[in-house]
């Protein structure tokens, strides 16, 4: 009789079903009542829920939110807020804050204890009203905020200028400044971590929490 997956030893299925779930690729667990049973509880541990900036655009809008029986279960999450910028129309940066904070609202608290929460802000700076609702985020293990510095500005035409020291100070000190005020009393100490960007014309940082060490 030829090995299949449901031949195998539960060791090695688990592992098999841990490296699919660490892939993102998920539709395993509809091949049959078995598989979603066993697979459905390292999906939630290794997996990734993956949530991006909420623009104005109806096209741009992203699909429900999990219901609360599994929003209780995710472990991992994943935020971005990529530059919004469609032509001469930009969506206001409040709106686009308020939409996304209503949606990561939900993983707030600490009753339900989670994993990882990986906040990448790209070219915003830390609101007031973000900080309040990561402040929320005590039930992960680590909180991680990732923010990009660029010394280089760009011309009007598009072209890069010289390397200014005193533009990357002021992006220092705007950006890595507030995450330290605004998510410090309530996250902890950050501890930064450098991360390559793949191009010298932007510094990566990532601010790391640990709020169940801290104890906040």
């Amino acid at each position: 009789m030829p090995a299949t997956l449901l031949t195998l030893p539960r060791e090695l299925r688990d592992e098999i079903y841990t490296y699919i779930a660490l892939s993102s690729s998920f539709t395993f667990l509809l091949a049959s009542h078995q598989l979603h049973e066993e697979g459905h509880p390292l999906l939630y541990k290794y997996g990734t829920y993956r949530l991006r900036a909420l623009t104005l655009r109806q096209e741009h809008l992203p699909t429900p939110p999990p219901p609360p029986p599994i929003i209780s279960k995710i472990q991992n999450l994943h935020i971005s807020m990529p530059p919004i910028n469609f032509g001469d129309h930009k969506s206001p940066n409040y709106e686009i804050s308020r939409r996304t904070a209503l949606q990561l609202n939900q993983f707030a608290g600490t009753d339900i204890r989670r994993r990882l929460c990986h906040f990448d802000l790209q070219d915003w700076t830390l609101s007031k009203g973000m900080a309040r609702v990561l402040g929320g985020f005590g039930g992960f293990d680590v909180v991680r905020v990732e923010v990009r510095l660029k010394p280089y500005g760009t011309d009007p035409d598009g072209r890069i200028r010289p390397y200014d020291s005193d533009r990357e100070d002021w992006q220092r000190d705007k950006c890595l400044g507030l995450i330290e005020e605004r998510l410090g009393p309530a996250l902890g100490d950050a501890k930064w971590e450098g991360k390559d960007s793949g191009t010298c014309f932007e510094q990566v940082l990532i601010a790391v929490f640990r709020p169940r060490e801290s104890g906040k």
